[in-house]
């Protein structure tokens, strides 16, 4: 369904897909996944849950691993990347491709970014300042573009508007209108700041009616969202380009301007 819709105005897209689970569930099912997002021209790139190296902890009454990567040591953080790299070439997905990482929960901090240089890992997008106070661990330095972390990993952060009282809300379909999305487009490029992240999962567009029946109800609103910020993006090709983390990182990246401002947010909107 994001795949559909974003090809429809001839948009891709990074999917940031998480290998943990194939450990349970099958690698199998994965591949197919893995498969479908790169035959179509999309990008894909590591994710990670830890926890799902053991879906199963509570049916089988043990302690579930520690979910945000934050939790492990370098070396921990390290072997974990490893160990889903390893898991993504299983299911097909060429180890020259991926290049991005992007934590669970955003529960990434500092000595992530060196463990990403170890597993040979060149941009993370793992720094949202509006999960500061909960799991990302990266502190906010002000600067919402691409920036050298100086560890051999380039940081892109999750885009976010200020509320105006030091607290934020990202660019998450689900909690942002598209008159929101629209209008921090124009609000950054005036601003000058050199990049945008926008994200979704793919539970946000479906709500689970029956888990025995496999039924399940589209999210009307979400979608709206997706194809109306798609629409909205062919047309402004020439003040916005749409690009892959795996493109960037390919090409080398290259920071724009500091800028220190984040467009606010406006109530009528």
């Amino acid at each position: 369904l994001i795949m559909k819709e974003l090809e429809a105005e001839g948009l891709r897209a990074t999917f940031f897909v998480e290998p943990f689970g194939a450990r349970h569930f099958g690698v199998d099912g994965l591949a197919a996944v893995c498969r479908a997002i790169r035959a179509r021209g999309h990008d894909l790139q590591l994710h990670a849950h830890p926890m799902q190296q053991r879906p199963c902890f509570r049916s089988q009454g043990v302690a579930a691993p520690a979910d945000d990567l934050h939790a492990y040591s370098v070396d921990g953080q390290a072997q974990l990347l490893q160990d889903g790299l390893g898991i993504l070439a299983e299911a097909g997905v060429p180890r020259a491709e991926v290049r991005g990482f992007r934590a669970g929960n955003f529960g990434a901090d500092e000595r992530t970014w060196e463990a990403m240089a170890r597993a040979g890992l060149t941009v993370s997008s793992n720094l949202n300042p509006n999960y500061s106070k909960r799991n990302c661990k990266i502190p906010w330095r002000g600067n919402p573009g691409l920036f050298d972390t100086g560890k051999g990993v380039f940081e892109l952060p999750v885009s976010n508007f200020s509320d105006g009282n030091g607290g934020f809300r990202h660019l998450q379909l689900m909690a942002v209108s598209l008159a929101e999305l629209k209008d921090y487009l124009m609000q950054a490029r005036a601003l000058g700041i050199s990049e945008i992240t926008v994200f979704t999962h793919s539970f946000e567009f479906f709500y689970v009616d029956d888990v025995e029946e496999r039924r399940a109800t589209l999210s009307k609103i979400n979608l709206a969202r997706l194809r109306g910020l798609a629409k909205f993006l062919r047309p402004h090709a020439g003040e916005f380009e749409v690009d892959t983390v795996g493109e960037l990182a390919r090409r080398g990246p290259e920071p724009g301007p500091l800028v220190s401002t984040l467009p606010k947010i406006k109530r009528l909107r």
